[in-house]
C-alpha cells in the first residue's frame, strides 16, 4: 500500500496490540542468562522457532488476500 493517509501500511490491516502478563520480562531475562545470549536474541530465536512451527508452507498468505490487502471469509 503506498497511500500517503494511512498510518500503518503493512500486509495485515489490522492493527494487533497485546500485553504481556506480570514477571514475563524478568523471566524472559532469566531465561536468556541461563543459555548466556541477550534477551533480545533469546526473543529473536523463540519467535523464529515459532514461525517455523507453524508454516504450513511458504507460498501460504495466511487469512488475507494479498492482492486486496482485506481479510478473506472465513
Amino acid at each position: 500500500m503506498s497511500d500517503p493517509f494511512v498510518r500503518n501500511p503493512c500486509r495485515y490491516p489490522d492493527e494487533v496490540r497485546a500485553r504481556a502478563p506480570r514477571g514475563f520480562r524478568d523471566q524472559v531475562k532469566c531465561a536468556a542468562n541461563a543459555e548466556r545470549i541477550t534477551m533480545g536474541e533469546f526473543v529473536r530465536r523463540a519467535v523464529a522457532e515459532r514461525i517455523e512451527a507453524v508454516r504450513s508452507d511458504g507460498d501460504d498468505p495466511g487469512p488475507f488476500s494479498p492482492a486486496s490487502g482485506r481479510r478473506t471469509a472465513a
